[in-house]
């Protein structure tokens, strides 16, 4: 999203404008001077999203890009690109997804562990024809898989979450924010190429035993989430292995469409070597039925258990309400019970993929490094003179926070900015703020480059005599 300078307009104005690609409504109100409540319109009772395209492929001959077969779909969707790839360590990201003439985003990604997981997503107002997704890597040439899930009737995506270990059985939380909002993932297992079993009531929408020894696959819940809730995509099987592991909120719109075909393209055997073994590829191919996904899959290689591959969800399309509400201080910043450790003075990440949870900072917080996620956190801005949380690197979320308010948490600070998304040289790079509470400072969001900011509540910007204050700049 390009930034824009927000006026002054009367009280109670209503105006909307892009967030992330998502219509959002923006109301301004005065309240102990201009004050902003920004948040992704949702419905009393939304009709769940739909599964509506499905197009895998994977990859066995090592490339920079990991592209997908052709994408077709049937009406307006959004679009989301699920990537898994083999490297050579932690740490390794992609760089850009392109194609369909659509505009990616990276919404989450996962690489502490070997073998980078991540989640893009883009909206297509109008039917693809036949189109091809690619993934640049940052990192070199390696196999890996992508899978593109069209959603119809989605809004984007909401909460999510990442989760790495060195061994243990995958599993990753995410605290949904939407009735009857879907959540899916994407997990690598970087040891092993075997196949991975998901708890009941989920299912896989693709997994891939690539004959370099990884798996990667796509994991989702079956069912839409009734209400906002802690939903966990797990598995039984492996235990041992390491794994890095993503989950997505997808949201409901206000209107839904019906499910339409799936597609997949299947790799083509070669042969690769990563630790001196050499191995072919084996890959599942789905076929369209109507809006039932069927698979046939080939031989796994040797020594494994071939995956299995089950019906993605699809649920029936209806007509959603009227929007009920805005973000408010209740729905947003840190939980509450949420334990916080105290941190006193400023507070830098400069480990890229680091995850962040759980502080109160007393000064500012500055991230520079690339992928960083900061969550359940607040930011009290005591004796800051810039930013109280400065954004300098690339791709980072920070999702259920508070910034500002000082140590009672009603202290103006009348020259330090919320929080700026600029990036190196004033270029931001997918920076997400989302349910963040943001008040009691000199000036709200800066928002330079393409940067979102939804599901957030600004407001109470100081009135001091002098003070250059705005809400959103």
């Amino acid at each position: 999203m390009r930034h824009r300078t927000l006026g002054r307009p009367s009280p109670g104005i209503l105006h909307t404008k892009r967030v992330g690609g998502v219509a959002v409504a923006l109301s301004l109100v005065a309240a102990a001077g201009l004050a902003a409540v920004i948040g992704v319109s949702s419905a009393a009772s939304p009709s769940a999203p739909t599964v509506a395209t499905v197009v895998k492929a994977d990859q066995s001959s090592p490339s920079s890009t990991l592209s997908s077969g052709p994408v077709s779909t049937s009406g307006p969707q959004l679009m989301v690109a699920y990537l898994a790839s083999d490297s050579a360590g932690p740490g390794a990201t992609f760089s850009s997804v392109s194609g369909c003439g659509l505009s990616w985003k990276r919404v989450a990604a996962a690489n502490a562990q070997a073998g980078p997981v991540e989640v893009w997503a883009a909206s297509a107002a109008s039917p693809l024809g036949g189109c091809t997704v690619s993934a640049q890597r940052s990192f070199g040439a390696w196999d890996g898989s992508i899978t593109v899930v069209g959603y119809a009737g989605a809004a984007g995506i909401g909460a999510r979450s990442t989760a790495s270990a060195p061994s243990g059985a995958p599993t990753v939380a995410v605290t949904t924010t939407a009735a009857n909002s879907l959540v899916a993932g994407v997990g690598n297992d970087w040891d092993t190429a075997v196949a991975h079993v998901p708890v009941a009531g989920q299912s896989l929408l693709s997994q891939f035993l690539a004959p370099v020894g990884d798996t990667y696959f796509v994991q989702a819940r079956i069912a839409p989430v009734a209400s906002p809730s802690v939903v966990t995509l797990a598995q039984t099987a492996p235990t041992a292995d390491r794994y890095n592991l993503v989950a997505v909120e997808i949201l409901p719109s206000a209107t839904t469409t019906t499910a339409a075909a799936v597609t997949t393209t299947p790799s083509t055997p070669t042969t690769r070597t990563r630790t001196g073994s050499t191995s072919t590829t084996t890959s599942t191919t789905t076929t369209t039925t109507g809006t039932t996904t069927t698979a046939a899959a080939t031989p796994a290689p040797a020594g494994t258990t071939a995956p299995t591959t089950t019906t993605p969800p699809v649920q029936p399309a209806s007509v959603a309400a009227v929007p009920s509400s805005f973000p408010s201080g209740s729905s947003t910043g840190v939980p509450a019970g949420t334990a916080l450790t105290a941190v006193s003075g400023d507070y830098t990440v400069s480990t890229a993929g680091a995850v962040v949870s759980g502080l109160d900072i007393s000064g500012s917080l500055t991230v520079t490094a690339a992928n960083v996620t900061v969550k359940n956190t607040r930011v009290r801005c005591s004796g800051v003179s810039s930013f109280c949380v400065s954004l300098e690197g690339t791709n980072t979320v920070f999702t259920d926070g508070e910034i500002g308010g000082g140590a009672n948490g009603t202290t103006f600070n009348n020259s330090a900015i919320g929080v700026w998304m600029g990036g190196s040289g004033g270029t931001a790079t997918d920076h997400q703020v989302l349910r963040t509470n943001i008040h009691h400072v000199m000036q709200g969001p800066r928002m330079d480059g393409d940067s979102t900011l939804a599901d957030s509540y600004v407001h109470d910007m100081s009135t001091a005599s002098g003070v250059h204050s705005e809400s959103i700049y």
